[in-house]
This record gives structure tokens, C-alpha cells and sequence, in this order.
């Protein structure tokens, strides 16, 4: 198998992870975790973000150990070859499914607040159609189009800094753990599955131009996304408060249709947040739909994924429509929370196999 010829740096890795988590779930998450876990949810996010960014640099740290290696090279080498090949089965499984999350999430949010009148069909194979021909060229322009989003998708966020001056009242979030420890365990798989992206890292790796760096890039890249919604839980659970909160779908974005800025030009900066939110979307499910055809690219041998580009296509869109409603496409998001919370315990085990075969002289330097 050819080794891949794209490379990407640090700093574009960052951004990527970042661009790519952000827009899967943040805007519903502050509801979802609520709902779990009461007015403790920042406590649920602190601990379920604080181990997935120690499962992202372990991934990281496996993937320095083999630069410029597919995980489907160096999988087999810790766990042998049948075990090998149904892990990255069922990953690749994983995300097409992750995609399809997304892409309903996202489309259910525009038939709400954008496009009520335009058929879900329409927007899912549109937005579709977009991201397959970009990814069928490969990892570059993919990575390049998202450097350019990022500044974009950063701005909303900054503004929105500036003008919830006296909108916060921090009392909502006393008393801390009325209810004893259980309510933030129960709000652990909704606070994961909003980092449920951080996996890609697996496969970024191998286009990594500095290896040895990787930890790096992901551990600011986490750590930003940990401390993002961390503020964005606190914002909206101190302004309408855990009860109100359970009954919202999508809380932040309520929570700045609220926002009246006087003698200031975005009257609507809700839609100003939804226009920037969507290149941020765009990113998500870009590289969800990646992954699954980057894996059976490598797998199979192929020289370019075009065939399983739009392979893909028809599944994936299958799989969006498959959800009857929004508590169905939450449902979904919680059993994905549990799965990488499994595959995040996966990762740091396959760590410290790592580790004790290169102890041993069974991995080269």
C-alpha cells in the first residue's frame, strides 16, 4: 500500500479537530446534558472532556509511534490481524452513522430556523453533493477549506463574548451536587458524545509532516473545545436555568435570539450565528464522511476513493432520514457518547500495549 503523499501540519490539525467537533452538537448539548445531569452538567462535562483529552493524546502518542503508518498497518502489529480488521470495521461503521447523526442534526436546525418550507430530501442531498466533491480529492483541499472557515466560525463566538454583560446569573448553578455524585455520572454520555469527533485523530495521524508533535496539536485542540463548552453550559444554564433549559432543543442558539444589541448593525444575531455555524457543519460532516472512505480506500487497495465517494452517498443519506423525530436523533447522540467513551477506554489500553511491546523490543524505534 502506498504510503499517503498529502501532509498536514500541527496547527492544521488543531483546526481541524476543532472545526470538526464543534459543529457537531454544541448548540443542543447545554439541553441534552441538563436533562441528565441538572444544573451538575459542567461538572459531567468537566471530568467526561477532562478523560477524553487524555484519549485523544493517547491517540496521538500511538500515532507517533507509527508515523506515516495507516492505523490498518499498524493495528495488527498490537492486536493481531482478525481483531485488527473488526475493530476498524466497526469504526468505519461507526463513523458513517456519525455523519449521518450529524447531517440530521444539522438539517432538522435549518428546517427550524432557516428554511421551514424547503423538504429535508432537498437540503440532506445538497449539502451531500457539496461535501463529496471536495472530499473526493483527497486530504488537502479538505484541510485547506477548513483553514479558511476557521476564522469565520470563531467570529459569532467572540461577538457573543461581548455582549452578555449582566444576561448571567450565576446562582443557577448552586447548590453544586445537591444530589449527591449519580447525576453527573448520568451526564457523562451526553457530555462525550459532544467530543465524539476527537476519534479522527486516528487516522489524521498518518498525514502528520511532525509525528512527534501530534500531542501537542490535539491536547490544544481538546483543551480550547473543553473550555468552549464549558463557558457555552455555564452561559445558558445561568440564564434560563435548569428547568426552562430541559424544554429547549437547541439552547444557545435560544439563547441568542434573546440578545437585543442597540444601535448596532446584525439586528438578527441569531442568523448571523446559524450563517457561520453551517461552514462549521460543513467541516463535520466532511470529515466524518471522510474517515469511512478513507479506511476502505486503504483496506481495498484502491488507487482513489471516487467509487467510494458516492458509494457512500446513498447510505449515508438513508441513514439522516432513518430518525421518526428530534428526541430519536437524541437518542442516538447518547448511545454514540457510549461508544466512545468504550473506544476511548480501547485507546489508552492499546496505549499501554504500545508501551510494554516497545519495552520489550517488539516495536522499532
Amino acid at each position: 500500500m502506498e504510503q499517503p503523499r498529502d501532509r498536514i501540519t500541527p496547527t492544521q490539525l488543531t483546526i481541524v479537530l476543532i472545526s470538526a467537533i464543534l459543529g457537531i452538537d454544541g448548540f443542543a448539548m447545554p439541553g441534552m446534558v441538563v436533562a441528565a445531569a441538572g444544573r451538575d452538567g459542567w461538572l459531567s462535562l468537566l471530568l467526561g472532556g477532562g478523560w477524553l483529552l487524555v484519549a485523544a493524546m493517547s491517540l496521538a502518542f500511538l500515532g507517533g509511534m507509527f508515523p506515516r503508518q495507516s492505523p490498518i498497518n499498524w493495528l495488527p502489529k498490537l492486536m493481531g490481524k482478525w481483531p485488527a480488521k473488526l475493530f476498524i470495521t466497526l469504526h468505519c461503521v461507526f463513523y458513517l452513522v456519525m455523519c449521518a447523526w450529524s447531517l440530521r442534526i444539522f438539517t432538522d436546525m435549518i428546517r427550524i430556523y432557516l428554511l421551514p418550507r424547503t423538504p429535508t430530501e432537498v437540503i440532506m442531498i445538497t449539502f451531500l453533493i457539496s461535501v463529496a466533491y471536495l472530499i473526493v480529492n483527497g486530504i488537502d483541499p479538505l484541510v485547506r477549506v477548513t483553514q479558511v472557515f476557521f476564522p469565520f466560525t470563531l467570529i459569532p463566538f467572540l461577538l457573543l463574548g461581548i455582549v452578555i454583560k449582566g444576561r448571567m446569573d450565576f446562582g443557577e448553578i448552586l447548590p453544586v451536587m445537591a444530589n449527591g455524585f449519580l447525576p453527573v455520572l448520568k451526564g457523562l454520555p451526553p457530555a462525550i458524545a459532544v467530543f465524539v469527533g476527537w476519534g479522527i485523530i486516528m487516522y489524521l495521524m498518518q498525514f502528520l509532516d511532525k509525528p512527534k508533535k501530534g500531542y501537542k496539536a490535539v491536547g490544544i485542540g481538546v483543551g480550547f473545545l473543553l473550555l468552549f463548552f464549558l463557558w457555552s453550559f455555564i452561559l445558558t444554564l445561568s440564564h434560563f436555568g435548569p428547568v426552562e433549559m430541559k424544554y429547549l432543543l437547541f439552547p444557545v442558539i435560544d439563547f441568542v435570539r434573546e440578545i437585543e444589541i442597540a444601535n448596532v448593525l446584525l439586528e438578527k444575531l441569531d442568523l448571523f450565528l446559524l450563517t457561520f455555524w453551517i461552514l462549521t457543519v460543513f467541516v463535520t460532516v466532511a470529515f466524518t464522511y471522510y474517515i469511512p472512505v478513507l479506511i476502505g480506500t486503504q483496506a481495498l487497495g484502491f488507487r482513489d476513493n471516487e467509487g467510494l465517494v458516492f458509494l457512500a452517498l446513498p447510505l449515508i443519506f438513508l441513514l439522516a432520514r432513518l430518525p421518526k423525530g428530534f428526541k430519536t436523533t437524541e437518542l442516538i447522540g447518547v448511545v454514540i457518547g457510549y461508544i466512545s467513551l468504550f473506544f476511548s477506554l480501547a485507546v489508552v489500553l492499546l496505549l499501554l500495549l504500545a508501551w510494554r511491546k516497545k519495552r520489550k523490543g517488539g516495536i522499532p524505534n
